[in-house]
């Protein structure tokens, strides 16, 4: 008389637990929607040497997972742990695309506002969104100021700028990464 056959019993692909009935993957529904989301996640990144590109949803320059969770957290909770709630998970390469666990540090907005300006991202000068003038100009116009034979008034009419405009570009308010020595003392900000 033969013995019955039994099914092989396997692990779940999730958590190794044993599958109580045979053709199932995975232990219960807990470990079937987590290794489904998973799934979900991994199937929308484009790994590559340098950063992993998220492909998914993104708004604003930002990987999105689902409608309001950012990639990058879910990323950094996945591989590297959680995150306190006074952090934030900024990029080291500088790309919001990027899901790199590598390429992750924690910081407060003030740490990445420093990084960003370490960096030189920040926008200033022509590179600003609101500029209508460009670095060249600019130059332009203080080297004629600095000859000392017009006025400020003067070169400001002269290159379309207003006047207290170029007043702030010449007391080093505005645009001093040009970084333009006027025989002036350099304006320093003065908090009350």
């Amino acid at each position: 008389m033969e013995k019955p056959v039994h099914p092989i019993r396997i692990g779940c692909l999730r958590c190794g637990k044993v599958v109580p009935r045979s053709g199932f993957k995975y232990c219960g529904r807990a470990c079937y929607l987590q290794a489904s989301v998973l799934d979900g996640f991994l199937r929308q990144i484009l790994i590559g040497d340098g950063c992993w590109i998220w492909t998914g949803n993104s708004a604003e320059g930002r990987a999105r997972f689902g409608r309001k969770l950012s990639a990058s957290r879910f990323s950094y909770q996945l591989f590297l742990g959680t995150i306190p709630k006074s952090k934030k998970v900024c990029h080291s390469c500088d790309d919001g695309m990027c899901v790199r666990p590598g390429h992750f540090f924690l910081g407060t907005s003030k740490d990445n506002s420093a990084d960003m300006v370490a960096k030189k991202r920040q926008a200033f000068g022509a590179r600003h969104g609101n500029a209508k003038l460009s670095d060249d100009i600019i130059l332009q116009a203080l080297a004629l100021y600095k000859t000392g034979n017009i006025s400020q008034r003067a070169v400001a009419k002269q290159f379309g700028i207003h006047r207290v405009v170029f007043n702030k570009i010449v007391n080093g308010h505005s645009w001093r990464h040009l970084n333009v020595e006027l025989g002036r003392r350099k304006w320093r900000h003065v908090c009350r």
